[in-house]
Order: structure tokens, then sequence, then C-alpha cells
């Protein structure tokens, strides 16, 4: 979201205020964000609409084990994204494509390497857990000893 649409929702939010009031606020907000970048976060929920169904049940089960509501999100958002870009059947998933997609990932992104790893570790905590509940015959090993430095 550009700075000047910011200031447009700003202006709309407080139009209770008499004119020339709204108009100081205006001008302290543009002289506060001159600088900055602004975009808006993503907040809307992700359909999970052709996402494997161990996902949905992944994603409910971090729901209710006490993670924060802003993990949940995390996890589903990660998992999504992956879904999405290996474009594969959940049972065909390899490691490799685990590797391309990390590897990808942290290139398109540019993120840091502590990011990536906190990728790779909810891929492996989503492929755990499916083993553990019987979705998958044994756990791709290798996703836990992925370097990603």
């Amino acid at each position: 979201m550009s700075t000047e649409l910011l200031r447009n929702e700003l202006a709309s939010s407080i139009g209770f205020l008499p004119p020339d009031q709204i108009q100081g606020v205006l001008s302290a907000f543009d002289r506060a964000s001159s600088g900055y970048d602004i975009e808006r976060k993503k907040l809307d929920l992700i359909p999970l609409d052709g996402i494997p169904e161990a996902v949905k049940h992944f994603i409910a089960s971090k729901a209710i084990a006490n993670c924060s509501p802003k993990s949940v999100a995390q996890y589903r958002y990660k998992l999504i994204n992956f879904f999405n870009e290996v474009r594969k059947p959940f049972t065909d998933i390899t490691t490799n494509d685990i590797r391309i997609y990390l590897y990808n990932y942290k290139e398109t992104h540019k993120v840091s390497d502590h990011t990536a790893e906190h990728t790779r570790s909810i891929l492996f905590n989503f492929f755990q857990w499916c083993v553990d509940n019987e979705y998958l015959i044994r756990v791709h090993r290798l996703t836990s000893r992925i370097s990603i430095g």
C-alpha cells in the first residue's frame, strides 16, 4: 500500500474531526511517514481449497494444541505456499522437492538463513506429523538434515 492510500484511509477514519484538525493530523502523518516504504499487511485468510486434507488437519491440530494464533497462521501460510509452489500430489513429494523449494524460496525472497531454517522446520514438523498420524508411511528423513547456509 502506498503512503497515499494509507493517508486516504487515515483521513476517512478520522472524518468525525473538524476539517482543520484532519488537516493537522494528515500533515503530521506526512512528516512522520516521509522516507518510509509502507505496504499493506496480508491478513486475508488463505483458502485451503486444493490443499491436501493432511494440511487442513495439521493446521487444526496446531490450533487446538495451544499454539498462538500467529504461529498457526505461519504454519498455514508456509504450507500453503509450499504446496502451491511444488504442485505435486502430497504423497509424491520427495526430499529433493523440498530442497529445491527451500533454495528457490531463499533466493526469490532474499530471506536470512534463520527465516529459511524456520520454513524448513515447519515443513519437517508437518511431514513428521503426517508420519505420526499415518498420513505417510515414513518421514522424509533428509528434511531434518538440509543445510540452509
